[in-house]
């Protein structure tokens, strides 16, 4: 039986509200989105020393270290890989490689101005540059050259174990769009264990264990 016209008036209607609804929902989520950060302003650097970096980047950390242990001032900038940041032109324009860390001199009292990409770079250009603080290089040359010797290998070790484990987990969490919280509270994705990748499963889950210890 076919619905009456008084029916058929209270379906559009039912659909039109509906409609109505979904627009004030979507109007709402891009009015309560955050604003998009002002990446030129961001990324200017300060003057003294601007360090620019990412949290879980084990390079940046490198850097992060030898400012902390060096006791030296300077401007931390936080470059948000997960949304892109260093892909804008802004980020681009002070290293065009588009990674971290990064160390820009700007206006300093005692040194050039200059810019720095690579960790162990920027690390060996601080304690040099500054050398009335704690010294973290030997001065012995054997001993230099030997400290020079294992960051070579290391080097050569990040080469190829970095792009695996790009492969393995951190390109599977960033296609998953896990946060770093629900990861560790919830575990890896059960996608992983129902396509038999249990390597990669395995490797979640030990993480998960060890950071909820």
């Amino acid at each position: 039986m076919g619905l009456s016209r008084a029916g058929y008036v209270g379906v559009a209607a039912a659909g039109a509200a509906a409609l109505l609804a979904r627009a004030l929902l979507r109007k709402r989520a891009r009015k309560d989105k955050p604003a998009k950060p002002d990446l030129a302003a961001k990324f200017a650097p300060r003057s003294g020393l601007t360090f620019y970096y990412f949290p879980r980047s084990p390079c940046a950390r490198r850097v992060w270290l030898t400012l902390i242990e060096k006791a030296l001032p300077y401007h931390g900038v936080m470059v948000n890989l997960m949304a892109g940041e260093q892909r804008s032109d802004e980020y681009l324009a002070i290293n065009p490689q588009g990674k971290v860390p990064v160390l820009v001199v700007r206006g300093h009292a005692t040194l050039p101005d200059c810019t720095i990409y690579e960790s162990q770079a920027i690390c060996t250009f601080l304690d040099e540059a500054f050398p009335e603080s704690k010294p973290l290089y030997p001065s012995d040359l054997a001993a230099r050259t030997d400290v020079e010797q294992w960051q070579q290998w290391e080097l050569g070790l990040a080469e190829e174990v970095w792009p695996l484990s790009r492969q393995q987990l951190d390109g599977c969490l960033w296609r998953f769009e896990w946060s770093r919280t629900s990861f560790f509270a919830e575990g890896p994705p059960a996608e992983a264990a129902a396509k038999g990748d249990a390597f990669y499963a395995g490797k979640c889950a030990g993480i998960c264990v060890q950071i909820n210890q």
